[in-house]
């Protein structure tokens, strides 16, 4: 009897020590498990991450483009507005310039006059 209580012991040790392997094996793999989706996670984050960040590039370059667009628009009109506003100047300045040797020709033609006049004066009393 006491060889059947030490078989019997034995097995109870042996079937302890399996349990306790099917368990350590059972937690290596749940591990492994917990491991590899966590990686898994972390590559998936990277990617999404990484797509977001040429996202925001993209958006910033079409951003800057606009932005380049609407400086290039204002100096286009900036240049416009000044090349106008040199043509009036220049268009005032002809008129000014027109106004003023109209009023040259109507004083010259007082002085001729007032000339012509004096003289005649002159001529009378010269006689």
């Amino acid at each position: 009897m006491k060889f059947k209580e030490e078989v019997k012991h034995v097995e109870e040790e042996l079937k302890k020590d399996v349990e306790g392997l099917k368990y350590k094996h059972e937690s290596k793999k749940e591990y492994k498990k917990e491991e590899h989706e966590e990686h898994k996670f972390a590559k998936e984050l990277k990617h999404q991450m990484e797509h977001e960040e040429h996202a925001e590039e993209k958006e910033a370059k079409k951003l800057g483009k606009e932005i380049d667009k609407e400086i290039k628009k204002e100096e286009h009109e900036d240049h416009k507005f000044a090349k106008e506003l040199k043509h009036q100047m220049k268009k005032e300045e002809h008129a000014e310039e027109k106004e003023a040797k109209k009023i040259i020709k109507e004083i010259d033609k007082e002085m001729r006059e007032e000339d012509k006049k004096l003289r005649k004066e002159l001529k009378e009393l010269n006689k």
